[in-house]
């Protein structure tokens, strides 16, 4: 025959495990934090896919996503269009090309703090080459009012923006340069 009070006579940490075995599941440290796991893993692959494909775009240092970093930092530190931004990007790649593998390195770790560091530095969701002009040169200029590494970090996307745009003619009207000073315009009297 079987016993109605089975349970109760069962010493309390057997009836605790068996409780918590038989039991309805509830949410537990591990339940949480393999969720929080899954959710980090989906935002973080979230944020280092779906670039917009640059057609033709055959870098030899950058990668496509680091070209439109730099095209899109161009949009707002040069005033270029976007079509010439992509210009300033292939500039930026040709410079880099005969520099040193440890200029190559940093100019990468670069465009990973500058794509990346919108969330952690910014406080922004969406990582920079996503974000509104307006935004993109506010999280800019903010890396430099920082100071330090992350002005420094600031100084080095902005110099090789201007270097990339200042090579290309038709990026000069944005930057407001008309171009080299023909000799006729200077003469001889001028001492240049």
């Amino acid at each position: 025959p079987h016993q109605a009070l089975w349970r109760e006579r069962l010493p309390l940490r057997l009836a605790r495990r068996l409780d918590r075995v038989t039991s309805r599941p509830r949410l537990g440290r591990r339940l949480l934090l393999a969720g929080g796991l899954a959710s980090a893993g989906a935002i973080a692959l979230g944020r280092v896919t779906g670039y917009p494909p640059l057609p033709g775009w055959s870098g030899a240092v950058l990668a496509a996503w680091e070209a439109q970093v730099i095209a899109a930092a161009a949009e707002v530190l040069s005033g270029v269009r976007e079509v010439d931004a992509l210009v300033v990007a292939a500039n930026v790649d040709r410079f880099l090309m005969p520099a040193p593998a440890g200029m190559k390195a940093e100019v990468h770790q670069l465009m990973g703090l500058i794509e990346h560091g919108t969330t952690p530095l910014g406080l922004r969701l969406s990582r920079f080459t996503r974000l509104a002009p307006d935004a993109r040169e506010a999280f800019l200029l903010g890396l430099n009012a920082r100071g330090w590494l992350l002005a420094q970090a600031f100084r080095g996307l902005r110099d090789l923006v201007m270097m990339g745009s200042w090579q290309d003619p038709r990026t000069w009207s944005a930057l407001g340069y008309q171009g080299p000073w023909a000799e006729a315009l200077v003469g001889p009297e001028s001492g240049l």
